[in-house]
C-alpha cells in the first residue's frame, strides 16, 4: 500500500510538471516528463520506467537519431531495437556499439548481437576488459540527448523488469555518456 501511494505520488508530481511547464519542453515526444525537482531549464527530459512504458521511449529516440547512436549495452536481444539499429544505419545514421562479450552466467548472445549488428552496417566493439564487466547501458543520440538506463535492451526489460531510463539533454549528463563511450 505504502509503495501503491508513493508511485502515485511520483506521477502527479511528473503530470503537475508536465503541465506547468509543457510549453517550455523541447519538441520530442516522451511517455513521460520529468519530474518538479528536475527543471526543464536542466535539460532533462523525461523519465521512463518498465515495464510500464515499454519499448516506445528506446524506439523514438532511435527513430529521431540523424547522424549518430554510440550505445553502450551489457545485454542486446531485443528484435525491435536491432530493427530500429538497423533502420537508422540505412538511413545514413553511424550506428556505433560496445556490447559485453562475456555476461555474468552467459546470458543472452554476445556473438549473435554482434553479428546482427555488424550486418546492418554497425561498428561493434566488445567493451573494454580494464573492469570486470562493462554493465553500463547508455545511449548517445546525435551527441545531444542521453539515455541512461538501468535496463539491458531486452524482451524481459521492457516486458517484465522494473526498469527505469532518463532522456536527457543536460550538456554536462551527455558529454559524461559519450566521454565513458569514448573511452570504452
Amino acid at each position: 500500500m505504502v509503495r501503491i501511494v508513493l508511485v502515485l505520488l511520483v506521477v502527479g508530481a511528473v503530470g503537475a510538471a508536465a503541465l506547468a511547464n509543457r510549453d517550455r519542453l523541447p519538441e520530442r515526444d516522451m511517455a513521460t516528463t520529468a519530474p518538479a525537482a528536475i527543471t526543464p531549464d536542466s535539460g532533462v527530459r523525461g523519465l521512463f520506467v518498465e515495464p510500464d512504458d515499454g519499448r516506445e521511449p528506446v524506439l523514438a529516440e532511435l527513430q529521431a537519431a540523424e547522424t549518430s547512436i554510440d550505445l553502450l549495452i551489457y545485454l542486446l536481444t531485443d528484435n525491435e531495437i536491432f530493427d530500429a539499429l538497423a533502420k537508422a544505419e540505412s538511413r545514413g545514421v553511424e550506428v556505433r556499439v560496445i556490447l559485453e562479450q562475456h555476461p555474468f552466467g552467459g546470458a543472452g548472445n554476445p556473438e549473435e548481437a554482434a553479428t546482427r549488428l555488424q550486418e546492418a552496417g554497425a561498428d561493434v566493439k566488445w567493451a573494454t576488459t580494464v573492469v570486470s564487466f562493462s554493465h553500463v547501458k547508455t545511449m548517445v543520440i546525435d551527441r545531444s540527448v542521453a539515455l541512461i538506463m538501468t535496463l539491458n535492451l531486452t524482451r524481459s526489460s521492457f516486458e517484465g523488469n522494473r526498469e527505469f531510463g532518463v532522456v536527457t539533454t543536460a550538456p554536462a549528463d551527455v558529454a559524461e555518456a559519450q566521454a565513458v563511450f569514448d573511452a570504452d
